[in-house]
């Protein structure tokens, strides 16, 4: 299925039209990703990835381990949101939190092996290429298509142009498309910015680990996506680049979170969930991907 382009003044490719029941306004009536499979063996991957982690029976140790990579640039942000995400949900939900921030001498190295040894959760909040982390610290699409970890995290990039559709094989699709690396990708299709993106993983989060008031936790991908697009919404009124953040965040190869909601309350690295959830729609990526202009 291709993407939409924009239908205003605001242009990023988006799958949020398929999320609209009508025309009445840009909040999100339905849930939707992407599995973006180029074939039968893609496919494949993404769907025993994703079943492997939902319908697990056991908690193993790596279910507590949380990632958090920050940049170089304007460092004081990235890792300022960082610590307040793990201050506020994973710390106290028993999260094991491993910062690597690059300001503070992280490498490379040390995220690729805190991957094959296991996550449940990798935030990134950085500067962001098609094919690759820029500063917190760099990842590229080759190093992460060489990884044979067999534990597989969900991947959070706040970052610009991750989720691109604009290629064959963006960064996005290289975490979710092989047998290894991430069970799903969360990134925008277009460039993102430090304070949007400082609001938005803060309410994810928040959606994730608290839900609203009316809500336990939020936690399959697309609630708790929505759940920060209307942050920053209704932080900035609807003004300024909210609208393109409302266009421009997709989850790759949407699932339900590995960890458990409880009863009440905080979500918690328990057991994990075992209740696909069938309000979600999957989208499947033609290999052409072209897209649908509507100006």
């Amino acid at each position: 299925m291709p993407a939409f382009v924009g239908q205003d003044f605001v242009h990023p490719a988006t799958d949020l039209y398929y999320q609209l029941a009508d025309d009445a306004d840009l909040f999100p009536d339905l849930e939707v990703g992407r599995f973006p499979a180029r074939g039968v063996e893609e496919l494949t991957n993404m769907i025993d990835k994703t079943l492997a982690s939902e319908w697990a029976t056991t908690t193993p140790s790596w279910a507590a381990n949380a990632a958090f990579l920050a940049s170089t640039d304007n460092w004081d942000i990235s890792e300022g949101t960082h610590d307040y995400v793990i201050e506020h949900f994973t710390g106290p939900a028993g999260y094991n939190n491993l910062r690597f921030y690059s300001d503070k001498g992280a490498s490379t190295e040390e995220v690729l092996d805190a991957v094959q040894n296991g996550l449940t959760l990798l935030t990134y909040s950085g500067h962001g290429a098609t094919t690759y982390w820029a500063d917190g610290p760099k990842v590229t699409q080759t190093q992460v298509a060489e990884l044979t970890n067999e534990l597989f995290p969900v991947v959070f990039s706040y970052a610009c142009v991750t989720g691109t559709y604009d290629l064959d094989e963006s960064f996005a699709e290289t975490w979710v498309r092989s047998a290894y690396g991430a069970t799903a990708f969360w990134g925008a299709s277009e460039n993102s910015y430090w304070d949007e993106d400082d609001i938005l993983e803060k309410a994810v989060y928040e959606g994730l680990f608290d839900g609203d008031a009316k809500s336990l936790p939020l936690s399959w991908m697309a609630a708790m996506t929505d759940f920060g697009k209307l942050a920053v919404w209704s932080h900035y009124g609807g003004e300024d680049r909210s609208l393109k953040y409302m266009k421009s965040t997709t989850s790759w190869a949407i699932r339900d979170s590995p960890c458990s909601p409880g009863r009440r309350g905080r979500l918690t690295p328990s057991s994990p969930a075992r209740s696909p959830k069938i309000s979600s729609i999957f989208i499947l990526t033609s290999p052409e991907r072209p897209s649908l202009r509507s100006d």
